[in-house]
């Protein structure tokens, strides 16, 4: 292996995560990309996540120390105190309150060069408006993360803003100080979503890549004779997880799946807008093609499920990722894997440039199951162009790449190299 980067050798980094409870999600393969990359170039490295998480070896073992500190999370089913304006910020304050004492108490620790919050909330944020001045400065740098939309979407057209919102503004203007100097400082993954928050705070966040990616050599692993259909990663809702069922289940009564294999995780209860509970298709199960992946998996697990995927399918309802991004995505990207996508989303935006597949209409299951017929019929040729693209989507989207940028946006950021150690 090539040499630690001296750039960051010793360097203190704090993730702090609230939204890390459990394996079943990209925010665990994200936090691990993080970790990974950071102490291999030398950085000392502690992530705080939420006190229900119990799977940290593998993050110890790449080199953090695993600190389950977090009680409180909106992630894992703390609500706001109330509605309105006054309600909500009254609940984003009991919690902010919360992360303050926890930041708090690592600060007193001794300093930390940069402080990363991967899954930034309003109440990470607000937490340090509450720290005190002369503390919040033993953090070199803070970095919230906004991966989240802000707006409220309808089948077409342009987000639209709550006024309630306007406590984003009330932060930023708390910490304005810091903000100016690029000591603290709003970043987000996605165009989109810095239009929104451009829009909402008067920041800009400057546009982070993906920490995840895929080895170059997973793009060129040829296509088995019988093609398989997956779609991976914590099945919900918002990701379409019924209507990908609906879809399949047309294909299968109209005896068009022919030789198709699918792949469906389903690790955890899937649960409507309404509250009920979408369980898995009678008629799927009783398909010998389709198989339902119903454990957690490992990093190696996941990585050999991705592999085994000729194309993945992502009917992603706009209502979330109009301006969200998809880990699952960016990985097949990077691996040559074509898509078939949310039309008008991030997804085709992204696809777009480093990737190639079909886009549907959100929430259209007819038109998902016309597309599965389409992508079987003419593969070779989207798969071409998947593994063509697959170079700058690799280029483009690397731990490497993210920590450099994590380290060196503001305008007092110094050029840090990181590297592989």
């Amino acid at each position: 292996m090539a040499g630690s980067s001296p750039a960051l050798k010793g360097k203190k980094l704090l993730v702090f995560d609230d939204g890390l409870a459990s394996k079943d999600g990209h925010w665990f393969e994200i936090d691990r990309a993080i970790v990974e990359i950071h102490s291999q170039s030398g950085a000392v490295v502690t992530l705080a996540c939420h006190s229900c998480f119990v799977s940290g070896g593998e993050l110890e073992a790449a080199g953090a120390r695993v600190c389950p500190v977090i009680e409180q999370s909106v992630w894992n089913g703390w609500t706001y105190a109330g509605k309105g304006i006054v309600g909500e910020f009254a609940g984003l304050l009991e919690q902010a309150r919360h992360f303050r004492g926890i930041l708090e108490a690592f600060l007193r620790e001794g300093p930390v060069d940069l402080v990363l919050h991967p899954s930034a909330s309003p109440a990470d944020v607000l937490a340090w408006c509450l720290i005190p001045r002369k503390l919040r400065r033993r953090a070199g740098r803070v970095r919230f993360l906004t991966r989240f939309g802000l707006g409220s979407y309808s089948a077409v057209g342009a987000p639209q803003f709550a006024r309630k919102l306007v406590y984003w503004r009330w932060m930023i203007r708390w910490l304005g100080q810091e903000f100016a100097i690029g000591r603290f400082a709003l970043l987000t993954d996605s165009g989109r979503l810095a239009d929104e928050y451009a829009a909402v705070t008067g920041v800009r966040p400057h546009v982070l890549c993906s920490p995840q990616a895929m080895d170059p050599i997973a793009a060129k692993v040829s296509p088995s004779s019988v093609l398989t259909f997956g779609a991976l990663g914590w099945a919900r809702a918002q990701k379409g997880s019924d209507i990908i069922q609906a879809a399949v289940e047309r294909l299968i009564v109209e005896n068009a799946l022919g030789d198709l294999r699918i792949v469906l995780q389903w690790n955890r209860t899937v649960f409507m807008a309404d509250g009920s509970a979408l369980r898995r298709s009678p008629v799927l199960l009783a398909q010998p093609q389709v198989e339902f992946i119903e454990e957690v998996l490992s990093s190696a697990q996941y990585r050999q499920a991705m592999l085994a995927i000729d194309c993945m399918v992502l009917p992603y309802r706009r209502a979330l990722y109009h301006s969200q991004t998809s880990g699952v995505a960016v990985e097949a990207a990077c691996a040559g894997i074509p898509m078939i996508y949310t039309a008008d989303t991030w997804l085709s935006d992204f696809v777009g440039e480093q990737g190639a597949g079909i886009a549907v209409a959100d929430g259209d299951a007819e038109g998902l199951a016309q597309a599965i017929r389409s992508m079987a019929a003419d593969y070779p040729a989207y798969k071409a162009q998947a593994v063509e693209r697959s170079v700058l989507a690799r280029a483009r989207n690397s731990p490497e790449a993210f920590a450099q940028a994590l380290w060196t946006s503001g305008p007092n950021a110094r050029d840090l190299r990181v590297t592989h150690g």
